[in-house]
């Protein structure tokens, strides 16, 4: 018999189709340009005379040696995110950072938060790609909807939460006086975009300005996840820096969420007796690896008909019901041997099916 794990519960209950990944756009509110780029040294420096700087700028000043940010912005999917394309390219000089001023000890007030517009839209993730320098900062984050009041989530502070590591000197502090590991780090939902990077120094005389590349192999940018509540629709968010160094934040990514159609097993966007074999093979899947492959795209909702989190005989007569009331569209018509087995396996009760119960109807 099929045993849920935690995980496949979470996927049975807020499985999402079609779910689109939405690269949030932040050229409205960068404020510095603290990427450096190739024929640009016109930067913005953030600690120190120091500046972020492409590949194609780092091979440019150290050939054998430049290690920096993809020069297109985009970092592919991995365990820890979606695909991201953060706002800068090796060919924009323009701002390609939100920074917000920090200083030892202080706390910028609410009103200094910035905002970001979003596509109106359900949402199940959102990342959020920061750094912090001068010192580790703490960073308030605010979901805000259309409806209800917002959800407040803090790093760093008095929150007890990680802080935004510093770029450079990137041991990450637990909040709570702690020094978390760096192999500890890159877990959900707080992990590295991108790190063991190199920077450039800056240093100007008169109208003259020289780069040179500082081989490190250890700046890097972060990423925090947070998850927004899938039920209502998701306005906008605001990011504050509110303790201690200066927060710099390069962009987010965010991935939508789509409630599955009771009864589309296919996942093809309708109900009809091409479902009936997907939503069997969730009944009779014996083990977990089974279930996990049964469904496109990971979308096992869509079999728990009756919503009672978990697929099972009692699902069988309310697929019946979608199945007939679709039956006025000529494709949606079951076929009648299709029906049989379903009725044949209301027989075995209101309990979780098994391969080899279906086996013998074969």
């Amino acid at each position: 018999m099929q045993k849920l794990t935690l995980g496949m519960m979470c996927c049975l209950l807020a499985a999402a189709v079609e779910a689109e990944t939405i690269q949030v756009d932040f050229s409205s509110v960068f404020t510095h340009d603290a990427i450096g780029n190739t024929g640009d040294d016109a930067n913005d420096v953030i600690d120190n005379l120091h500046v972020y700087t492409t590949n194609a700028w780092a091979k440019e000043l150290s050939p054998t040696a430049g290690n920096g940010l993809p020069d297109d912005g985009f970092f592919p999917r991995t365990a820890f995110h979606p695909p991201v394309q953060l706002g800068y390219r090796d060919s924009d000089n323009g701002d390609n950072v939100l920074f917000q001023l920090g200083a030892l000890g202080s706390v910028k007030p609410d009103a200094a938060a910035t905002t970001i517009d979003i596509p109106n839209d359900f949402y199940s993730e959102l990342h959020v790609f920061s750094a912090s320098s001068g010192d580790t900062a703490g960073m308030t984050v605010r979901l805000n909807y259309t409806s209800g009041a917002p959800d407040v989530f803090a790093l760093g502070g008095f929150s007890g939460n990680p802080w935004v590591p510093d770029w450079f000197d990137d041991d990450i502090e637990d909040g709570l006086g702690g020094v978390i590991p760096d192999e500890f780090f890159n877990d959900w939902p707080y992990y590295y975009l991108v790190n063991g990077l190199d920077r450039v120094q800056l240093f100007t005389v008169g109208t003259l300005t020289f780069a040179t590349l500082q081989n490190h192999n250890d700046p890097a940018i972060f990423g925090f996840r947070f998850d927004p509540d899938t039920s209502r629709i998701l306005d906008n968010f605001s990011i504050e820096r509110n303790f201690r160094g200066n927060l710099l934040t390069f962009g987010a990514t965010a991935v939508t969420f789509k409630q599955a159609l009771p009864g589309d097993a296919n996942n093809d966007g309708a109900i009809d007796n091409l479902d009936i074999t997907p939503f069997i093979a969730a009944l009779a899947a014996e083990d977990e690896t089974a279930f996990l492959s049964t469904f496109p795209g990971g979308n096992y909702a869509a079999a728990d008909v009756d919503m009672s989190g978990l697929p099972n005989n009692l699902d069988i007569t309310p697929f019946i019901g979608l199945l007939t009331a679709a039956g006025s569209n000529a494709t949606a018509v079951p076929e009648p041997s299709s029906i049989a087995w379903l009725a044949l396996a209301l027989m075995f009760g209101p309990r979780r099916m098994t391969r080899h119960a279906f086996a013998a109807y074969g």
